[in-house]
């Protein structure tokens, strides 16, 4: 589900710009926890701050992607803010805050825990010599898991009472 055509415009155009590169410099099993570790860490941060709002659509995934290409870019000695992505992810933080009806912490989760999955899968691999794939893997995979486990304790709490 998505709240219309721009919407499934927005992500398709992410996904398309963000997704083949990234897949291709990392492998389709560290694409794949990226992706759905920020889609979950996006619910996750829904389910505790946004509770009463509804959301849909896959913007939390695909803006993780966005997080972890800077991760990456800057794992690459390259400067994430020279990137086209910093743009989308500015546009994609201030669209929530500017038009009602987009959920602000699905867009704000799904960066942050992209960004954090791209420190466990990108980053440490690649600076630390204590760290294997292997290691950065697993790593990935318990805190996919723990985003799960925390999504669905949240939501049948009802988010966090402020």
């Amino acid at each position: 589900m998505h709240g219309g055509l721009l919407h499934v415009a927005f992500n398709m155009y992410l996904l398309y710009v963000l997704g083949p590169q990234l897949e291709r410099w990392l492998g389709s099993v560290r694409f794949l926890l990226i992706y759905f570790g920020a889609m979950l860490g996006g619910s996750l941060a829904v389910m505790m701050f946004g509770w009463g709002q509804a959301t849909l659509g896959a913007s939390g995934a695909a803006l993780g992607l966005a997080g972890a290409m800077g991760v990456a870019l800057h794992a690459r000695g390259v400067s994430p803010r020279q990137s086209p992505v910093m743009g989308l992810v500015v546009l994609n933080l201030a669209l929530p805050l500017l038009v009602p009806g987009i959920s602000f912490w699905g867009h704000f989760g799904g960066i942050l825990s992209g960004a954090f999955m791209g420190y466990l899968l990108i980053w440490q691999p690649t600076r630390s010599k204590n760290i294997s794939l292997q290691t950065s893997l697993a790593s990935g995979t318990a805190s996919l898991v723990l985003f799960a486990v925390l999504a669905f304790m949240f939501g049948r709490m009802g988010g966090l009472s402020i």
